[in-house]
C-alpha cells in the first residue's frame, strides 16, 4: 500500500484544534488537509498531521471571535489595528478600563484578518500621519453618529485630533450634558471645552442647559474647523459628516 493510498481520507485528531481529514497525499512534505469543524484548508508535513501539531487558521483565536485564516502577519501595524479592535469590543479587561465599548461588536468581515488588511490597503488615510507623525487611526463612529458595529462600511482612517474630537461619556464626567461642570464655590454651571487639546473655559451659567448650549456653539465651530483642516486628505464622507455634525445634550 502506497502512503497515498494509506493517508489520502482518512482522519486524524489534532493536540488543540479538532479532527482534519487528509485531502491529498503528494508527499511527505506535502500533504492536503481539510479541518472538519471550519473547513480550512492547508498543506503541511505528514509528521505534524502524526503528531497532531496542525494549527486551524478559520477557528476564531483572538478573543474568540477573531481568524488569522490564511494571513500571515507581516504588517504589524494591521495586525495591531485588527487585534485591538478586538480586543475593545470581545476583551472584559478593555472594557472595564473604557466601559463606552461596551455593546461594540465587530462586523463578520472585519473578524477576518485577510479581508481587514485587504480593506485598509484601499481605504483613505491609511498611510497617513499627522503632523506629529502619528498614522492615521480607525474611527468607528464618525460616519454614523452613536455606531457600536466596526464594518467595512462605517470605519473610516482619520488623524488622531479628529478621532478624540468627539467623545462623549467617561467614567468622570457625571450626569451633567457634555461640556458643563458645577461649581460649587460660584453656585453656578460652567462651560468648557476642549480646543486643540487646551480646555478653555468658554463661561458660566445659572442652568446646565444654559451652559450646555454655549459649550454646543463653540464646539460645533471647532468641529466645522478640523474638518475644513483635514478637508482633501481625509475620506470626503468624513467631512461631510463633520460639516453637518450637531451636539446633542444627551451625547
Amino acid at each position: 500500500m502506497t502512503n497515498r493510498e494509506k493517508y489520502e481520507g482518512k482522519v486524524f485528531n489534532t493536540n488543540n484544534y479538532g479532527s482534519l481529514i487528509v485531502e491529498k497525499y503528494l508527499g511527505y512534505r506535502n500533504v492536503h488537509v481539510r479541518f472538519i469543524e471550519t473547513g480550512y484548508q492547508t498543506s503541511v508535513c505528514l509528521n505534524n498531521i502524526l503528531k497532531g501539531e496542525v494549527k486551524d487558521k478559520g477557528k476564531a483565536t483572538v478573543e474568540g471571535f477573531g481568524t488569522l485564516s490564511t494571513a500571515i502577519i507581516t504588517e504589524p501595524r494591521v495586525y495591531m489595528l485588527w487585534n485591538n479592535m478586538l480586543k475593545r469590543c470581545y476583551g472584559q479587561q478593555q472594557q472595564d478600563i473604557n466601559p463606552t465599548y461596551v455593546g461594540c461588536t465587530v462586523s463578520d468581515n472585519f473578524r477576518q484578518l485577510p479581508y481587514f488588511q485587504d480593506w485598509c490597503h484601499k481605504q483613505i488615510g491609511f498611510d497617513h500621519f499627522d503632523e506629529n507623525g502619528k498614522p492615521f487611526a480607525l474611527d468607528k463612529d464618525i460616519l454614523v453618529k452613536g455606531n457600536k458595529v466596526y464594518s467595512e462600511d462605517s470605519c473610516v482612517f482619520v488623524p488622531r485630533e479628529m478621532n478624540s474630537l468627539l467623545l462623549t461619556r467617561s467614567r468622570f464626567r457625571g450626569s451633567l450634558p457634555l461640556g458643563v461642570s458645577f461649581l460649587n464655590d460660584r453656585k453656578k454651571y460652567r462651560a468648557r471645552c476642549s480646543l486643540g487639546g487646551n480646555n478653555k473655559t468658554i463661561g458660566y451659567y445659572n442652568t446646565e442647559e444654559d451652559a450646555f448650549y454655549a459649550y454646543k456653539q463653540v464646539k460645533e465651530r471647532y468641529i466645522k474647523e478640523v474638518a475644513y483642516k483635514w478637508k482633501g486628505t481625509v475620506d470626503n464622507r468624513v467631512y461631510e459628516s463633520l460639516m453637518n455634525w450637531e451636539v446633542s445634550i444627551d451625547d
